[in-house]
């Protein structure tokens, strides 16, 4: 019954390789930090960001691959991202409050062979946001 196991076990190992499974057991994975919004005025330059971490890793090796907005931004107000950060900036013309959705898609960065790019154990995050206009 134990060869059921390490079998089991050595398929596991050869089909994920030891970089997956070590990654995975010290979750090297995307974080959005979580601030908050601040909120806005209508007609007045608005300026936020979140953070993109990488968790138990250093985000040197990391970059975001993919950015996708669900929801409302205030009108006037665009996203994008550069390195690690989401930037929302732009000037509001209506007030509301305006529910969104953030996910983001990181990809590994840290080699030029793309030898690692598969050294993520996740490598999408998700979060749900809230800008208030005034």
């Amino acid at each position: 019954m134990n060869w059921i196991k390490y079998s089991v076990f050595a398929l596991f190992f050869i089909t994920l390789g030891c970089s997956n499974i070590v990654n995975c057991l010290i979750k090297i994975e995307p974080n959005l930090e979580e601030d908050g919004f601040n909120d806005g005025i209508v007609s007045q330059t608005y300026e936020e960001y979140i953070d993109v971490d990488m968790l138990n890793a250093g985000n040197s090796n990391y970059a975001i691959n993919t950015l996708e907005i669900t929801g409302d931004l205030p009108i006037g107000v665009e996203a994008y991202y550069n390195d690690m950060r989401i930037y929302f900036n732009g000037t509001p013309t209506t007030i509301g409050t305006y529910n969104f959705d953030v996910k983001v898609i990181v990809e590994y960065i840290g080699d030029s062979d793309n030898e690692n790019d598969n050294n993520l154990c996740g490598n999408t995050v998700s979060g749900s946001y809230t800008i208030k206009i005034y």
